[in-house]
């Protein structure tokens, strides 16, 4: 049964939502009977789908936050280039190079004529050959045999000292010359040029000194024969 009930009819004052309200509109909140207040929202509304606190940064979000934190940010920067700056000193340290030069002629003295030219072939011989005695043991025994240069610390604990120079000395003609060129590379300075050093006199005095020396007896020998 239907029967129309005066109480169930909503008075004309009740609040009533006829359309949707958009960020920024005025919202008027009624009440029976109360007076009427009127809110407004103000605002730049949000973009749709970003959060205030998950959307995405912009170069200008970024640069406000650099402005508000600089004392922060520089010094996280000084940290980090610190950081760096250790790790290329232990992973590349600071490294210097000592270095001796003879000359190599590809003339050859000649005891009874006057300097002869070599062939290609023999001067290439005579490179390798100086390279070989170079690195050669009893060369490098000579260089060290001095207490002075033995107890270097760039030799210190090094259980075969002639070993590390074999490794360590590089020897060469720099672009296929005729300079011969000794040098060794690492740290402290003044202990690769007493180790330098040391090799070159090595070198003059087993090499090149008997070499002399070796001429001059044939010379002596051919004398006497030269004047009769």
């Amino acid at each position: 049964m239907h029967r129309d009930d005066p109480s169930q009819t909503p008075e004309p004052h009740h609040a009533l939502v006829s359309e949707p309200h958009h960020p920024g509109d005025a919202l008027m909140v009624q009440t029976n009977g109360a007076p009427t207040t009127s809110l407004a929202i103000t605002g730049t509304p949000l973009p749709a789908g970003q959060s205030v606190l998950r959307g995405g940064m912009d170069a200008n979000t970024f640069l406000h936050a650099i402005r508000r934190r600089w004392v922060l940010a520089m010094g996280i920067g000084l940290v980090v280039a610190a950081v760096a700056a250790i790790g290329l000193w232990f992973g590349f340290p600071e490294s210097s190079s000592a270095t001796a030069l003879f000359e190599v002629r590809q003339e050859k003295d000649s005891i009874v004529h006057d300097a002869v030219q070599r062939s290609t072939q023999d001067f290439e011989i005579l490179k390798k050959t100086q390279l070989a005695l170079l690195k050669s043991k009893f060369l490098l025994t000579s260089a060290i045999r001095d207490p002075g240069v033995a107890s270097l610390s760039i030799l210190a604990g090094e259980r075969d000292k002639e070993e590390w120079l074999q490794d360590h000395l590089n020897v060469e003609f720099p672009q296929n010359g005729e300079i011969l060129s000794i040098s060794l590379t690492g740290s402290p300075p003044e202990d690769l040029e007493k180790l330098v050093d040391a090799v070159a006199k090595a070198y003059t005095k087993e090499v090149l000194g008997k070499e002399t020396a070796r001429k001059l007896n044939i010379r002596d020998m051919m004398e006497p024969a030269c004047k009769t």
